[in-house]
C-alpha cells in the first residue's frame, strides 16, 4: 500500500461535521454539518475549492450519500429535522432540491442509494425505529410499500425494523448486473435496540424480514448498533456484514444465500467504533474510531481480515497507536493498492 500525504483543511461549517463522502469519481466531496448546510467541494490535487452550499435543513445534517454518476451527480442528505433531501446539480455549481421526503417521524439518521443496476432508489433510517425506501418512478417518488414485522395486516409505507432508533441502513449487492431485479433487492438495518435485520423486497416493493440478528447478544455487548455495511461481491464467504457496536467490530457471515446470519469475527477496537466502509471490490474494510483514527483491514485467503494500516492526521502507518483529530476540518486521505 502507498499513500500521498494527508490533506487538512478547514471546511467553514459553523458545527461538527458529521459525515464526508467524496463521489465515485474521486472530484467531489460533500460534508455534513450541525449547522444544517451540506457544503459541496471540488478536489484538485491538494486543493479543495468550494463548489455550492446547499441550504434547505432546518436542523443537524447526520449523513450525505452520492448516487452512481450514470444518473448524473446526485447527492442525498439526511437530517434531524425529520426529511431526507436529494439535491441534483444542474451544472457546476448550481444545485437545486430535486425532491424532499418528508413522511418520516423522527430524524433521519443515515441513508443510503441503491447498487445502480436496481434504479435510482434510496434507503433511509429514521429515529422512530423505521426503514424507508424511495424510487424514483420518473415522474414522481414513490415509497416501497412494507408490512409491518408486528403482524398488522395493513400496508405501511415503512419497515417497523427496530424498537428503539433505526441508526443505519445499507444495500446487498445485487447477483449480478445480468441478474438484478427488483425481487432481489435486499437491506438491512441496525438499532438501537442491538439488533440488525435483514430484509428481501419482492417485485411489487414489499419487504419480508428474512433474519433478526442480535448482535449485542451474540457479542456480549449491552450498547446499540452504531453502523453496518454489507460487503459487495463474494469472497470466501458468501455474504458478510460489518458490524459496529460499542467497542467492537464484528463481522457476521452467511455461506450461502437463505442460510443463517452467524457471527464470524469479533474484535475489540479500544475506542467507540463509528463507521465501517468496504472498497468497491470488497476487499478491503475502513473502520472510524472515536479517537479520530482510520483502521484499515484486508481479506486473507481464509476469509479473516488482518489489519495491514491505520490513517490519522500524519498519514497511513502500518499498525500501531494512532493519533487522535477531531473537529470542524476534515482530512483527506487517498490510498492506492
Amino acid at each position: 500500500l502507498r499513500a500521498m500525504a494527508p490533506t487538512t483543511f478547514e471546511t467553514g461549517h459553523i458545527g461538527v461535521i458529521h459525515d464526508a463522502q467524496v463521489d465515485a469519481h474521486g472530484t467531489t466531496l460533500a460534508t455534513a454539518s450541525a449547522d444544517s448546510c451540506v457544503r459541496i467541494w471540488k478536489l484538485h490535487g491538494d486543493e479543495q475549492v468550494l463548489s455550492a452550499e446547499l441550504k434547505g435543513h432546518t436542523g443537524p445534517v447526520y449523513q450525505v450519500a452520492w448516487a452512481s454518476p450514470k444518473f448524473g451527480a446526485i447527492v442525498a442528505s439526511a437530517s434531524s429535522d425529520n426529511t431526507m433531501v436529494l439535491w441534483r446539480c444542474l451544472q457546476d455549481g448550481d444545485w437545486e432540491v430535486w425532491h424532499r421526503q418528508d413522511s418520516f417521524l423522527g430524524a433521519v439518521t443515515s441513508c443510503q442509494f441503491a447498487p445502480p443496476s436496481y434504479g435510482l432508489q434510496i434507503a433511509a433510517a429514521c429515529g422512530d425505529g423505521s426503514v424507508i425506501v424511495v424510487r424514483d418512478a420518473g415522474v414522481n417518488f414513490i415509497v416501497d410499500v412494507v408490512p409491518s414485522m408486528v403482524g398488522v395486516e395493513e400496508a405501511s409505507s415503512r419497515l417497523a425494523a427496530h424498537t428503539g432508533a433505526a441508526t443505519a441502513v445499507c444495500w446487498g449487492p445485487p447477483p449480478s448486473d445480468s441478474a438484478a431485479s427488483q425481487s432481489s433487492r435486499r437491506l438491512a438495518s441496525a438499532g438501537s435496540d442491538g439488533h440488525v435485520a435483514i430484509w428481501q423486497a419482492d417485485e411489487k416493493g414489499l419487504w419480508t424480514q428474512l433474519q433478526r440478528i442480535d448482535v449485542a447478544g451474540t457479542m456480549g455487548v449491552a450498547e446499540w448498533v452504531r453502523d453496518v455495511s454489507w460487503r459487495p461481491g463474494r469472497g470466501v464467504v458468501n455474504n458478510v456484514l460489518a458490524v459496529c457496536i460499542g467497542t467492537r467490530l464484528g463481522t457476521f457471515a452467511q455461506a450461502a444465500d437463505g442460510q443463517l446470519w452467524s457471527l464470524w469475527e469479533d474484535r475489540e477496537m479500544g475506542h467507540t467504533v463509528y463507521k465501517a466502509l468496504w472498497n468497491t471490490l470488497g476487499t478491503v474494510l475502513s473502520v472510524s474510531l472515536e479517537d479520530g483514527s482510520v483502521r484499515v483491514f484486508k481479506e486473507n485467503l481464509r476469509g479473516n481480515a488482518h489489519q495491514f494500516a491505520f490513517a490519522d492526521a500524519s498519514g497511513v502507518h502500518p499498525p500501531g497507536p494512532p493519533e487522535a483529530c477531531q473537529g470542524t476540518s476534515v482530512i483527506a486521505l487517498r490510498m492506492s493498492a
